[in-house]
């Protein structure tokens, strides 16, 4: 595991419907619901990106990664939240180190409770954008206690098929009451896995064997940051 500081920070201000008659419960689903995208099975360049939730998810997704044969990589950034990551140019910096064409995002553990849950709608929006045109997933944070709302705000900004909601995940968690202990990540990691070679979801990839024996988590470090 290696240390490093963010550079540079500063502001920065086909559904077709069939012709035939469909059932009442037929023609009441919404058309996404019935549309399966196909499994990419090609190798996949995979960028997990976050605040402290990240390190718990790190060594599981390397080793689902590795299994599936998908390059991987992850930073996580201490009591990081949407703020910084849009006011810094951390998230340009390493979208541009790693080049990666799938990028998973976990931020909002350090949101769960603000009062003014507006201010982070433009944040969200922002990196939504700046991740561009590359495939995206926001996983949703497995709240210890009922949040003010940015989970439900996130999903609704980034898509239902594109957001992992993890709010009904059980978790044992280590003794500050929020982080889940790492048998507990491995078992958030299995059903982000499952969602994400199902058709629940915009951008399936294989992602279906698991290895034990992964010993690098291409984990990048970042210490906090006030501001």
């Amino acid at each position: 595991m290696r240390s490093i500081l963010p550079l540079s920070f500063f502001a920065i201000a086909l559904f077709s419907l069939s012709s035939c008659k469909n059932t009442p419960q037929e023609s009441d689903a919404n058309p996404q619901e019935q549309v399966s995208t196909p499994v990419d099975s090609t190798p996949q360049n995979i960028l997990l990106l976050g605040e402290s939730m990240v390190e718990g998810l790190a060594k599981p997704f390397a080793n689902y990664c590795a299994a599936n044969g998908h390059e991987f990589h992850s930073v996580c950034w201490y009591s990081s939240t949407t703020r910084h990551w849009v006011l810094t140019d951390t998230l340009e910096y390493f979208l541009r180190k790693f080049n990666p064409n799938y990028v998973f995002v976990t931020i909002g553990g350090n949101e769960q409770f603000i009062s003014n849950l507006e201010s982070r709608r433009e944040y969200i929006t922002q990196i939504i954008k700046r991740i561009g045109n590359r495939k995206i997933v926001w996983l949703g944070t497995p709240a210890w206690k009922e949040d003010t709302g940015i989970n439900k705000l996130t999903r609704e900004l980034v898509g239902a098929d594109r957001y992992y909601d993890a709010s009904n995940i059980k978790m044992k968690r280590k003794k500050d009451g929020a982080h889940p202990t790492p048998e507990s990540s491995s078992e958030w990691m299995d059903s982000i896995a499952a969602w994400i070679s199902s058709s629940r979801t915009r951008y399936p990839i294989v992602f279906n064997h698991y290895n034990d024996t992964v010993k690098n988590m291409h984990l990048n470090i970042l210490q906090p940051m006030h501001f």
